[in-house]
């Protein structure tokens, strides 16, 4: 671990992390909040940056928690203005690019700058607020990564210059931080803050931060106290709200009566009539009129949602289902599957040109992809390449599952000349799956070219991708080393990862309440049904970030795997160390060891696992 004293050196008016990092400073000696200042940024040495840069501020402000400025070129560096709210402390600082990639930030640390009183002093509060964003959504934002115990050292540094802050604003957010460092141990300190905070008379939304601090923490019953609490003394408050949300939510909709019953009850029971409150219901209604294919009440209810993106995302997802699983999957109802596709893009196009926001052209991409794929399903190879071509122009926004339907309607509008150099570029970036090779193959063949030509071009294509692959891990993890663990399973066995010398390991890291966890898991249960019986490869699931007792763990993952037939061995990262060690940052993830312990695949599930399993096998 690196000393907390690195984040302390590194929080001065001038500041990088060390002679070969960027740095920001700033035109006026002591920024003030409420005032504009100038900030100077200059690069890391070597590093490449594009034309169009923007800085991306994080604060903790009342309303606003960030704000992007575009920097302007200067002879020496960049620079760009900010006014800092009245009320914030200290802020966090990143580049991004035009494409909202972060280029800067800082080797993970985050460019940090004071801003001062009008007595031109630093407020006690400052380094509580710094702690507060790097442990919450400086990560999101700014992709800044500081580990948990360099955080609370932050916080608790702070509190010791100023005791008096102690049960202030951020506390909660500081017994998160102590429970993620010190588990079990941190809960006496949760319960003494949760008796102050119950003795003084609170507001709601005190109570709803106990609430949540007590979830956060695993304090079930403590947890359900509070909320009991909060529903008797405040019964039209906000949590009153969720609750009445939840229940509707978990209800069967399947008839306008009920939705427009419950909408009526929320309105009377809360006296919220406001647009934001009925857009749930609404897009509830929508949904039901796109589920019975009711043109009358699809246009109805789009024009009554206020939110036209939300209804633009409900065309996608209706049009893509309308597709089937696979590539050659018959799409349901061809003709109303494409007009509401249709419709998707449409919206969005009429945003953009009204908002000139840039952030809705990744929305355009991925409506225009669900269309393309439903034109080329009905033969319409020209006009489905189009629109996947200019995806891929615009800003190359494609996965690999888009760069796969690209080379088919390539190949269907374009011929297998266009379509083999597409894929062998991609190959020399280090891009390719098992059905581009497949394509390629294929290509090759139709084109009388010889087999020893593919065979070199796929070895040259896997050695950029191994190489490509090994350096991400090495950034990531700082060594290609897998690193050992012994956690346990639903038998209450111990197991550990050293168990499995010589033999490909898949560690896949999920939670109980991660949906996109579940929606890989058939997937992931057929690759495990095509290993079965080789005894070289092993499947781990490894349960995280639950906040859950290990019992309680032990018990619904246990009923998860049995209610849908999974054939899982299941590990219970109670402490969630090892989630940590691999410095996961979001599941589902997957890794896949080799067997002399070296990782040699870091990426979503999703992707061509079994292709990367064979490659293992085969070395």
């Amino acid at each position: 671990m690196k000393s907390p004293l690195f984040i302390l050196c590194i929080l001065v008016a001038t500041f990088a992390s060390s002679q070969e990092a960027g740095k920001i400073t700033h035109k006026e000696k002591f920024p003030k909040a409420g005032s504009e200042t100038t900030y100077f940024y200059s690069a890391p040495k070597g590093l490449y940056l594009p034309d169009s840069l923007q800085a991306v501020i994080l604060f903790l402000g009342k309303n606003d928690f960030t704000k992007t400025e575009k920097l302007t070129k200067e002879p020496n560096g960049y620079s760009f203005n900010f006014k800092a709210p009245e009320s914030i402390s200290v802020i966090i600082i990143a580049i991004k690019d035009n494409k909202n990639k972060i280029v800067d930030n800082n080797n993970n640390h985050g460019y940090i700058s004071y801003v001062y009183d009008k007595t031109i002093q630093k407020t006690a509060i400052a380094d509580i607020e710094l702690a507060t964003m790097l442990g919450s959504f400086a990560n999101y934002f700014l992709e800044v990564k500081e580990s948990n115990e360099d955080i609370l050292k932050l916080y608790e540094n702070a509190y010791k210059k100023n005791p008096s802050l102690v049960y202030k604003k951020n506390y909660n957010s500081y017994l998160n931080i102590l429970y993620r460092v010190k588990k079990d141990a941190a809960k006496p300190h949760i319960i003494a803050y949760a008796k102050k905070i119950e003795s003084e008379s609170p507001e709601e939304t005190e109570l709803s931060g106990l609430k949540y601090l007590f979830q956060n923490t695993g304090m079930k019953e403590e947890e359900n106290r509070i909320t009991n609490i909060i529903l008797k003394e405040f019964p039209t408050g906000q949590v009153a709200r969720q609750a009445f949300m939840e229940n509707y939510f978990s209800a069967d909709k399947n008839t306008e009566e009920f939705i427009f019953t419950a909408m009526k009850n929320y309105i009377e029971k809360f006296k919220d009539s406001s647009a934001f409150s009925k857009q749930y219901f609404y897009s509830d209604l929508h949904l039901l009129a796109l589920t019975n294919k009711n043109w009358e009440n699809i246009l109805k209810y789009e024009e009554l949602s206020s939110n036209k993106l939300s209804i633009a995302v409900s065309y996608n997802s209706y049009a893509w289902n309308s597709c089937g699983n696979a590539i050659e999957d018959t799409v349901k109802e061809p003709e109303f599957a494409k007009a509401i596709s249709r419709r998707s893009i449409d919206i969005v196009e009429k945003m953009i040109k009204q908002s000139n926001n840039t952030e809705l052209w990744n929305n355009w991409d991925a409506f225009a992809d669900t269309y393309a794929l439903l034109l080329y399903k009905q033969k319409q190879f020209d006009s489905a390449f189009y629109y996947q071509d200019a995806i891929l122009k615009r800003n190359n926004n494609l996965g690999i599952d888009g760069k796969e339907r690209y080379a088919l309607f390539a190949n269907a509008a374009k011929g297998p000349a266009f379509t083999k150099e597409f894929i062998e570029t991609e190959l020399s970036n280090g891009i390719t799956s098992t059905r581009l090779l497949s394509q390629l193959q294929t290509i090759y063949k139709k084109l009388n070219l010889p087999d020893e030509e593919f065979v070199k071009t796929k070895s040259k294509g896997d050695a950029v991708l191994k190489e490509k692959m090994e350096n991400q891990i090495k950034t990531k993890l700082g060594s290609v080393s897998a690193k050992n663990f012994v956690l346990t399973n639903l038998k209450g066995q111990k197991v550990s990862l050293s168990s499995f010398k010589n033999k490909i390991v898949i560690l896949d890291f999920w939670a109980t309440w991660c949906g996109p966890c579940k929606a890989s898991f058939p997937g992931t249960q057929q690759l495990i049904n095509q290993y079965k019986g080789q005894p070289d490869v092993v499947f781990l699931f490894i349960d995280t970030w639950e906040r859950k007792d290990t019992k309680t763990m032990q018990k619904e993952a246990l009923n998860f795997i049995t209610k849908n037939n999974y054939s899982f061995e299941i590990l219970l990262d109670d402490k969630d160390k090892v989630v940590e060690d691999y410095k996961v940052d979001g599941i589902p993830i997957t890794f896949i060891i080799d067997k002399n312990g070296k990782i040699a695949f870091m990426g979503h599930p999703s992707n061509d696992i079994g292709a990367e399993i064979d490659k293992l096998k085969m070395d």
